[in-house]
């Protein structure tokens, strides 16, 4: 069992909602479908089941956040590294049409809903996060430190404004931390399996600075302050809290096999 278990019935009606609005016969012979962050919906839902709003109001809530997700996210996929070939340049104005176009689908829900303050929150996340991305990938010192505040911003902005709107904004720091430890478990993971981090890791400039041995070592550091910050972060038990803590075990769990089956496989 997962600490996804208790919720799947509702989600996946957003989620089926999700991908037929996202559906068209162009663009799906060209790029890949984004994909759903299950923990982030999730975390949505407790958030709006907290204030108790109708399934429809959450529905639309959930739903909306993972078209400005999948927005963000496509445009990451655009190539940047010279001309290239003819296909290539198709494919990257593709990509970029399709980020616009879960853009569109975001204010299309919202507006017809007239939730103008949902708007603005979710706008001041895009704006926070694209900040803090042009802060991380232009640093000078990247390829020396890691800079954590921002990635923070980049990971947890969208759930963290949300959680402001509706009054939850004691639940930021635990958000910050639980996605902090996500993303260092799976660069570290990528490097022990691959030598290298993920094609989409924003840690590329450090870990090229250092040997693998203390890069490794460093995510591991950073992996146990996380996992600290997040245990005194759930002391006090309610909804957000279990869930977190839930998966901060599974994930720490997931990670020990997969290191330990590389180990075995070398």
């Amino acid at each position: 069992m997962t600490a996804y278990d208790g919720h799947n019935e509702e989600l996946n009606l957003v989620f089926d909602s999700f991908y037929k609005s996202i559906k068209h016969a162009y663009l799906n012979k060209f790029i890949e479908n984004p994909v759903i962050d299950h923990d982030q919906a999730n975390m949505l839902l407790i958030i709006l089941q907290k204030k108790k709003y109708s399934k429809k109001y959450i529905h639309d809530c959930i739903l909306t956040t993972l078209f400005v997700q999948a927005a963000l996210d496509t445009h990451e996929r655009v190539v940047i590294h010279g001309l290239g070939p003819e296909s290539l340049k198709t494919k990257n104005q593709l990509t970029v049409l399709a980020g616009d176009f879960y853009s569109s689908l975001y204010y299309h829900v919202l507006s017809k809903n007239e939730d103008i303050a949902l708007i603005r929150a979710l706008a001041k996340a895009i704006q926070q996060i694209n900040e803090s991305k042009m802060k991380v990938y232009h640093s000078e010192n990247s390829s020396e430190h890691l800079n954590l505040n921002d990635i923070k911003v980049i990971h947890a902005s969208l759930l963290k404004n949300v959680a402001h709107l509706f009054h939850l904004s004691h639940w930021s720091r635990i958000i910050e931390e639980f996605f902090l430890l996500k993303l260092l478990c799976s660069e570290k993971a990528s490097i022990i399996e691959r030598g290298y981090c993920s094609k989409e890791s924003i840690f590329g400039d450090f870990t090229n600075s250092f040997s693998k041995k203390q890069v490794l070592g460093q995510l591991t550091h950073l992996i146990n302050v996380t996992c600290e910050g997040i245990e005194k972060e759930t002391r006090e038990e309610n909804d957000m809290t279990c869930y977190v803590k839930a998966r901060m075990y599974e994930l720490i769990k997931k990670f020990q096999i997969e290191e330990h089956c590389v180990v075995e496989e070398g």
